[in-house]
């Protein structure tokens, strides 16, 4: 079997994918139109289905009405997030166009339960409230498609394009060929059951999971190192402290800077899940910390390490299972599949699952180097200034090591991601708390200083905080004073610590 096996370089696979297409193509005897070739091309390059050179249907000159759509900076609605997560940003932004999905507003939630419709038929109703020009991207939810029909058909709504790809059973078919009934709205249909989960960009997350997880293990890693290296050199002081002033500083500073540049408005599975279990898992390592049985001293001990992590693991799969299962979850009664998206292909390559590996090897090892710089050199720093190892943990080490927190969730808040701002933030927490403490008990059990509750109960407190602030006041939301709450508690909190 292995000789068998073509010898193609990882930069030349999809090229050779596309040779291979057209050597295939041309023995069935099927001949591409040149507009509509790279398109058909690439759904079977995604899909290994020939059946979409004969079932993609599009109508006249619809590449070129695309491509000029684009080129004006018209919006894509899409109604799904993993599609929204799917298509390529960066080139859209290259021309002043963006991705829009609605499916997971709760106004649109509140609408579709009024009305009693999916969320697929209200998102819809709300992008032909906005008034705007569109491309229509349907990858889910044949639903939508007939709302679109309707909305067309009544004059509310002028699309640039829409493209039909749900798949499924029930009226998947039905709605498709409303939209080819209309002869004046350009359109790519994939016509019959098959749709958009047979070229579906895999694996995609919604932006609330990708926050928590992905992003927030990514900013977490400074915390990890410091806190693994302060232990392994015995500096157990710093190990704590680190991940305590982190999480002070993502609370109290992060989310009360983002909070003021802009009003956060927490989702359902934020406010009733993430919050409070960021509350519970502090006070749970907070008496994991202070279990001096029989005059012992206080440590966070291997075994102990080793349930927080259990904790961890439960905590990233609910979350993912959680969000997936609240994005879709009004849809499932068309019968149809979930894993739909329109993507970029591209990002499937080899090549960049190959080039994305040597950065994370390279970013560990950088960050091995500059934990240990860090530890050494915060010890010298305490030592000169006489400063304690919790003063320098607390402050100095913990500012040091959130600011990949400040800046990602900076970033996302002035460009709208408040979802992924939010969950960098609180995940960062999360997983300071009960990953990168467990994984720094199970290689040397932590040794813990009662001097450090006072600074702990403090941090209880925000994480209350966190709970009642979006329930309180302006409903579901963080507010701008709110925000400056947290951010004068942080500076009065730094003043007590630094002078007292």
């Amino acid at each position: 079997m292995l000789s068998e096996i073509e010898q193609v370089l990882p930069s030349e696979i999809e090229k050779r994918s596309f040779e291979i297409i057209t050597e295939e193509l041309k023995e069935m005897g099927k001949i591409l139109c040149p507009e509509t070739e790279l398109i058909v091309k690439r759904c079977i390059h995604t899909s290994a289905d020939f059946e979409y050179a004969d079932s993609l249907v599009f109508t006249e000159g619809v590449v070129e009405k695309a491509k000029d759509a684009i080129r004006r900076g018209v919006p894509i609605i899409t109604d799904t997030q993993m599609g929204k997560a799917g298509i390529n940003k960066k080139r859209l932004a290259e021309y002043g166009s963006e991705v829009l999905c609605f499916m997971s507003d709760e106004d649109v939630a509140e609408m579709a339960k009024k009305n009693g419709t999916t969320r697929a038929v209200a998102s819809m109703d709300k992008a032909a409230a906005l008034g705007r020009e569109a491309i229509f991207a349907v990858g889910n939810a044949p639903t939508a498609l007939v709302r679109l029909y309707e909305l067309i058909k009544e004059r509310k709504i002028n699309p640039e394009l829409i493209i039909a790809v749900p798949v499924g059973f029930v009226n998947v078919v039905q709605s498709k060929e409303l939209i080819l009934s209309l002869e004046d709205t350009p359109s790519i249909v994939a016509r019959g059951r098959k749709g958009g989960s047979n070229i579906a960009k895999r694996f995609h997350i919604p932006e609330i999971v990708i926050g928590l997880t992905i992003v927030s293990m990514g900013t977490s890693m400074p915390e990890l190192f410091i806190s693994v290296t302060s232990a392994l050199n015995g500096y157990s002081d710093m190990a704590i402290g680190n991940v305590i002033g982190s999480n002070l500083s993502n609370l109290l500073l992060i989310l009360g800077i983002c909070a003021i540049i802009k009003n956060l408005k927490f989702k359902k599975e934020t406010r009733y899940f993430e919050s409070p279990f960021t509350f519970l898992i502090t006070i749970l390592v907070f008496a994991l910390a202070n279990n001096n049985l029989k005059g012992q001293p206080n440590t966070i001990n291997r075994l102990e390490g080793v349930v927080l992590l259990l904790v961890c693991g439960a905590f990233i799969v609910y979350s993912i299972i959680m969000a997936k299962k609240g994005e879709d979850f009004d849809d499932t009664v068309d019968g149809i599949s979930k894993d739909l998206a329109i993507v970029d292909i591209k990002t499937q390559s080899i090549k960049y699952l190959i080039k994305s590996i040597i950065y994370v090897i390279l970013g560990i090892i950088f960050l091995k180097f500059g934990g240990d710089f860090v530890v050494d050199n915060a010890s010298k720093i305490a030592g000169t200034l006489g400063m304690s190892e919790k003063m320098v943990s607390v402050t100095i080490i913990a500012i040091a090591t959130s600011l990949p927190e400040l800046i990602t969730s900076i970033v996302a808040t002035t460009k709208g991601k408040v979802d992924m701002a939010i969950g960098n933030i609180i995940g960062s927490c999360i997983l300071n708390m009960i990953f990168i403490i467990g994984v720094s008990a199970i290689i040397k059990p932590i040794e813990y200083s009662v001097s450090y509750n006072m600074d702990f109960l403090i941090l209880i407190v925000a994480t209350a905080l966190l709970c009642l602030f979006p329930i309180i006041g302006k409903k579901n939301e963080m507010t701008r004073l709110q925000g400056s709450v947290f951010l004068l508690s942080y500076i009065v909190y730094m003043c007590i610590t630094i002078w007292a």
